[in-house]
């Protein structure tokens, strides 16, 4: 729908994670290894479709986490992934509309 209404062809992965409630218990090594690979992933395999990934409502241990991970994922998709606690809608909303956010 995106191509038709922009009259081009338009392929890009956007994704948003949101970490509200998420603890120790349920983030654990492996889900960090799995975003790692995920990422890498993308950025090996599908640079030009990889457009961003937000990671939202992240509890303060996720941005220790990731600042350890962080130096291991390529620049270029490193520049793709932003990391917010609550304060994230005025960034997520210069990538999309508010409108194409799932009302929970």
């Amino acid at each position: 729908m995106c191509s038709l209404k922009a009259g081009k062809k338009i392929e890009s992965v956007f994704i948003i994670n949101d970490c509200a409630g998420a603890t120790m218990a349920t983030i654990d090594r492996t889900a960090f290894e799995i975003i790692k690979l995920g990422a890498k992933m993308c950025s090996d395999n599908y640079p030009e479709t990889f457009g961003q990934l937000f990671f939202i409502n992240a509890p303060a241990f996720f941005f220790f986490i990731y600042s350890i991970i962080k130096p291991w994922i390529d620049e270029r998709t490193r520049s793709k992934i932003m990391v917010y606690k609550s304060d994230y809608k005025e960034k997520l909303f210069e990538f999309c509309d508010e409108d194409q956010i799932p009302k929970l």
